[in-house]
């Protein structure tokens, strides 16, 4: 610790790890330039989407988290619900927007919102060679020359009847 550290602990006056200051990307400000988004403006919606999401869990109102959070995380929220149908004690904190921080932004082309929608993890090619300016890219093997193995897992069953 001490080496790492240089016998401090990179730790806050409120007790919270000290977050890395990571520079803009590129490609991230002129996305958000071209589109009239603003630091502020994404730090208050997204913890106001937080608010919500939290909200609704302490509500117990199943429609709103679905609505809300994505599909996954909130199917394995569910599954881990006690006897009594309660995820775990949970209060409304009050935190002002001020303490919200937006450590990152990345860009991701090439994967869908809902995950149910993406195939598996090995149909797809990372490309991260643009990740240092903001964008990170998923290529599925299908644009990458395999049409036809993805033709013949698509059509197996109708194939076999042949």
């Amino acid at each position: 610790m001490q080496f790492m550290c240089n016998d401090a602990v990179p730790i806050d006056l409120e007790g919270s790890l000290l977050l890395p200051i990571i520079p803009e990307r590129k490609i991230v400000t002129d996305y958000f330039k071209y589109k009239g988004v603003t630091n502020a403006k994404l730090e208050t919606d997204l913890f106001n989407l937080l608010q919500d999401f939290l909200e609704s869990l302490q509500a117990k109102d199943q429609a709103k988290m679905s609505q809300l959070g994505e599909a996954t995380f909130v199917e394995k929220l569910n599954s881990k619900k006690d006897a009594s149908g309660a995820w775990f004690n949970f209060e409304r904190a009050q935190y002002s927007v001020e303490k919200v921080l937006c450590v990152d932004k990345l860009l991701v082309k090439g994967l869908g919102v809902d995950r149910s929608t993406n195939e598996d993890q090995m149909d797809y090619q990372k490309v991260n060679n643009l990740e240092p300016q903001g964008m990170r890219q998923f290529v599925h093997k299908w644009d990458l020359g395999f049409q036809d193995y993805y033709y013949i897992k698509r059509f197996e069953k109708e194939l076999k009847l042949i």
